[in-house]
């Protein structure tokens, strides 16, 4: 029985932080311009993304002189910059929203109610 391949850019958003995925658009903001770019994956805690322009992708470290311009995984209802999961619901909420969401039974918006969070 194999074990499923971990996805590298899980590695970076849950290390750093970051809405990192596949297809997003950051802009790098550490040359002499800033320019935009597409995120195609990740390598060594690295994102790697090719800039408009150029043929090839590279690493760039995933807090240094990036900005997130979108996230194509989505983002929590009420944590936008962090990847998702959806619940029963069919609500798109981040690991912690999640975890709530469950500990309330399935009551979401009383989780809502309970943390002062519009709902949406």
């Amino acid at each position: 029985m194999s074990r499923p391949i971990p996805d590298p850019l899980d590695y970076v958003r849950n290390s750093y932080g970051v809405p990192a995925a596949k297809d997003g658009r950051v802009r790098y903001t550490g040359g002499k311009e800033p320019r935009d770019g597409t995120i195609t994956g990740a390598q060594g805690g690295h994102v790697m993304i090719r800039l408009d322009g150029e043929k090839n992708a590279n690493p760039y470290h995933p807090t240094w002189e990036l900005e997130y311009l979108s996230n194509p995984v989505g983002g929590c209802i009420n944590h936008p910059d962090r990847p998702v999961r959806t619940n029963l619901d069919g609500d798109d909420l981040c690991q912690e929203c999640a975890d709530a969401w469950a500990r309330g039974e399935g009551d979401h918006a009383a989780y809502l109610d309970r943390e002062g969070l519009d709902h949406g």
